[in-house]
């Protein structure tokens, strides 16, 4: 039994019982990394509504006679005042695992550089985790409102299960999960921050509606039209043939590079404008200098014996012309005029006549249309001047179903243009744009191509694959370094360092609400403790005890071996044993936990004998003890997070600790000459319920380097009608494969599977070409 001193001890560390107190325990990310989870939820639940109230009015004389006017005034749906969206999607405050393994860390010979986030995860989860006013450009391409069997596009039980949730509520239940993402994404957008959300007719009004609402009728920017495709075969009406982006700033900040955003000229345009030619040669046309109606101040003033109030009008300098032509913006509008001038870009009018002076607008000086809120590539116009007559409009395109270069295998991909179009007018080089809807990785791709820093999340573990895979090749192609994967920020020792100008940082893969235990093995004991209390919301226990933490005052528990294929030790387990009994008090319940990955049959065995010590030397004293283990992967676990949040919806709350799937053999087939067949055998998930959905092969395997062939990035068929609906699935994965190699010689050839829960493995195959 405890002694008074004892008791005293343990109120001064816990005070009162601690049932509701958020952890302080760090994740398993560096300190300098570790989120501050409450200050997060308190800035996402009190960021403050834009006033509508100024925009939308009713004269009293309308409302008087009206008793159904809707109101844009209105909070958007799902939000509760003071509460954000907490209350519909509750704060699961989950830790983040970022490992130091094979295919988590990729590293490009830059460690100075801070890294560039891939999250796999549920974003909301993940947005919750990221500090305000740290994203400068957002680009979102999430489902569309067209149902849920379209959005399945990866084929995970998480994806699945989400989108069957958000449709089996309507346009409402739709819009109510957006918006509690879109209202994070104001959060962490800076002041001067900008977002593109990719969206179709199905529910784009209503998306913009809401969104007027989260940022502001007046932030709103442009409603984008891209044109997605030819034609389409609609029946009885129209094909719908375009999306729609909408464009809003976070405040009337940056305006950023929308000036010179520009297409090419169409050869007609310029046969019809640019038809007069310089002495060289050059074509050029003239355009006015002034501007209808009278303005005071210089631009109404008299330059060069030309008075523009004479005729109604003023001096008009486009901002676009001073710009492109390096012209101090700071001058004088005067002086800009002289300046222009002095150039040669000024053509007055012969003496005596009453035309103004006008500008003259080169060809080859002339960077080409700017680009308006219509993206519409225009399959049969003549072309440009500077190609051929048959060279088509160079407007963003839609990606071809079969032969172009950049398509992965998935129906919604958007090229890297539209994107390269976006983070060009809306950011600078060094900024960080983020997709939180990421799929195949069209965002980050552009991103890392443009200098930018990037985030990108998705909860499906294809996606992320995918999306991984194919920026570790740019980031490869970029540094000019052969990848690697390591601990401690360091490159391999034979690995050739890039020069400066083209360092590429790093990739981290950070793991949020689904766990592959594998990933556990590089994971430092402490950092692993500290991970296991966040999860339960637990505090650390900073004496000297053998107790990891405390649940609340009589809930000690102690933290196994990192490593999921360790059990702990029994000594380790009497250790705790006995530092709990000094803690015990009469008339208290005391649950007490050994939280591991396994158990052993010894230590069942000795759990036993521990059952019957309580029973023949405590309970007679009158001391409640309840002492077990606890399995990290078991629904026990689960259901004790759980009980933190009863109001979280199973679809939302996606904690989950996943086993890595299995594949027996690697068997190769010789075909022909240098030509192999290749077959995953006795593959299978090894979770619960669960299925492979891919597989992926790559045909010269470097240690530690899997690049997947761009032939089998998704190896996977699509299940449809009886057989669909007899496996209870969409996609199943293809284990088979074909590859002839370019030379003789002996190679790696590996073999990548993943499964519908988020777990993935790789098996290695050396094959002697002939």
């Amino acid at each position: 039994m405890p002694d008074p001193k004892q008791k005293a001890l343990g109120d001064e560390l816990f005070g009162t019982p601690m049932e509701t107190a958020a952890s302080e325990a760090s994740p398993t990310d560096e300190p300098s990394d570790a989120p501050d989870l409450d200050t997060i939820q308190t800035d996402s639940e009190k960021q403050a509504l834009p006033e509508q109230e100024k925009l939308f009015r009713v004269a009293k004389r309308v409302r008087s006679k009206l008793h159904n006017l809707p109101d844009p005034t209105k909070p958007p749906l799902g939000f509760v005042p003071g509460r954000g969206f907490d209350v519909v999607f509750p704060f699961i405050k989950l830790p983040h695992l970022k490992p130091n393994l094979n295919g988590d860390w990729v590293q490009f010979g830059s460690p100075d550089l801070e890294p560039n986030r891939l999250y796999y995860g549920d974003n909301l989860q993940v947005l919750r985790t990221l500090p305000s006013n740290s994203i400068d450009l957002i680009y979102i391409d999430p489902p569309f409102f067209s149902g849920a069997e379209y959005n399945v596009i990866w084929g995970d039980t998480n994806e699945v299960r989400t989108f069957s949730d958000i449709w089996e509520g309507g346009l409402d239940t739709y819009l109510i999960w957006l918006n509690a993402r879109l209202w994070e994404m104001r959060r962490v957008l800076k002041p001067t921050g900008s977002i593109y959300v990719h969206c179709d007719w199905h529910a784009s009004h209503y998306i913009k509606s809401e969104m007027d609402k989260t940022f502001g009728y007046e932030n709103f920017r442009n409603e984008i039209t891209w044109r997605r495709t030819g034609s389409h075969n609609a029946g009885k009406k129209f094909g719908p043939i375009h999306d729609t982006l909408l464009f809003y700033t976070k405040s009337k900040g940056k305006t950023y590079n929308f000036q010179r955003t520009y297409t090419p000229y169409l050869k007609g345009h310029v046969e019809s404008y640019f038809k007069k030619k310089d002495e060289r040669g050059g074509r050029y046309w003239t355009n006015a200098l002034t501007g209808k109606g009278l303005r005071g101040g210089l631009s109404g003033r008299e330059w060069r014996g030309y008075n523009p109030t004479e005729r109604g009008r003023h001096w008009a300098v486009p901002g676009r012309i001073v710009e492109d032509l390096g012209i101090d913006p700071d001058l004088s509008l005067l002086d800009k005029l002289e300046a222009l001038a002095e150039a040669g870009y000024v053509q007055f009018p012969p003496q005596g006549s009453v035309a103004m002076p006008t500008y003259v607008q080169y060809l080859e000086k002339s960077p080409g249309q700017p680009v308006g809120d219509i993206w519409a590539y225009q399959p049969h116009t003549s072309g440009t001047l500077h190609g051929s007559d048959d060279e088509i409009d160079k407007d963003v395109r839609w990606l071809n179903n079969q032969g172009d270069a950049e398509r992965i295998g998935y129906p919604t991909q958007k090229p890297e243009a539209l994107l390269e179009r976006i983070i060009k007018a809306s950011s600078d080089p060094g900024d960080v744009v983020a997709d939180f809807f990421c799929g195949g990785g069209v965002a980050p791709t552009a991103a890392q191509r443009l200098g930018r820093r990037w985030v990108a999340c998705d909860s499906s573990r294809v996606a992320v694959s995918v999306t991984l895979d194919r920026l570790v090749k740019l980031g490869e192609e970029q540094s000019g370094v052969m990848s690697n994967y390591g601990k401690s920020g360091q490159v391999q020792a034979k690995m050739d360092l890039p020069t400066p100008e083209d360092a590429v940082p790093d990739i981290r893969v950070n793991y949020v609400g689904v766990y592959p235990m594998d990933r556990f093995k590089a994971v430092d004991q402490s950092k692993f403790e500290d991970f296991i209390l966040q999860c339960l919301a637990a505090l650390a226990d900073n004496s000297d005890s053998v107790i990891s933490g405390w649940r609340s005052a009589r809930e000690p528990m102690r933290v196994g071996p990192a490593d999921p294929n360790v059990a702990p030790d029994a000594k380790d387990v009497q250790a705790f044993f006995e530092a709990v009994i000094k803690r015990l008090q009469p008339k208290m319940r005391t649950v007490a936990r050994y939280v591991c990955w396994r158990t052993s049959p010894e230590l069942t065995a000795y759990r036993r004998k521990l059952s019957d010590y309580i029973r023949r030397n405590i309970q007679p004293k009158g001391v409640d003890l309840d002492f077990d283990f606890l399995l990290i992967d078991s629904e026990e676990f689960r259901d004790r997070i759980r009980q933190k949040y009863p109001d979280a919806d199973d679809n939302e709350f996606l904690l989950r600790f996943t086993k890595e799937p299995v594949i027996g053999e690697i068997a190769a087939t010789r075909l022909g000459s240098r030509k192999y067949g290749f077959e995953a055998r006795d593959a299978d998930s090894t979770n619960a319920g669960g299925y492979l959905v891919n597989c992926q092969w790559d045909f010269e395997y470097q240690r530690g380097h899997f690049a997947a062939d761009s032939a089998y990035v998704l190896g996977r068929r699509e299940l449809k009608g009886k057989e669909a609906k007899a496996a209870g699935h969409k996609f199943e994965a293809v284990l088979t494969a074909e590859h002839t190699f370019p030379s003789n010689g002996n190679r790696a050839v590996a073999c990548r599977i993943q499964d519908n829960l988020g777990a993935e493995v790789v098996r290695i195959l050396t094959v002697e070409v002939t």
